[in-house]
């Protein structure tokens, strides 16, 4: 497959993962409101008196859920642009020392390679300690 094809496909994908995320935060605020209803009426009731929904029910419980989603996901948007070190970090990384075991050292000779090879700076290597799966992303 050739570059373009490539993007062209990563920029569909792009689109179906936002239409989708769409789609989930939809589901989720009416999802909310929902169990607020259900709440609500429940409560309703148990009281011998009769509650109407307050004004702006609907527009609270969906401000809200919104507020709390979208402000979750720009926060974890703002997060992931500080960069893969910062990211690496947040999951326990630790920056890779080839003074401290031969295995680090040998990791730190295959970068260094790789970066000749491919005339490029050698970037910051990260490590997870104690970690079945593959130590890399």
């Amino acid at each position: 497959m050739k570059f373009w094809d490539h993007q062209h496909s990563a920029r569909s994908e792009t689109r179906r993962l936002l239409l989708a995320f769409a789609l989930a935060v939809a589901v989720l605020v009416l999802a909310v409101h929902g169990a607020l209803v259900l709440a609500w009426w429940a409560m309703a009731a148990l009281l011998p008196v009769h509650l109407p929904f307050p004004a702006g029910f609907l527009a609270a419980n969906v401000g809200v859920s919104l507020l709390l989603v979208l402000g979750g996901w720009w926060v974890e948007t703002s997060n992931l642009r500080a960069g893969g070190v910062k990211l690496a970090q947040r999951v326990g990384a630790r920056e890779l020392r080839p003074s401290v075991t031969h295995a680090e050292q040998r990791l730190a000779n295959v970068v260094d390679e790789l970066c000749i090879a491919a005339h490029m700076p050698r970037p910051q290597v990260m490590v997870l300690p104690r970690t079945d799966a593959i130590n890399a992303f």
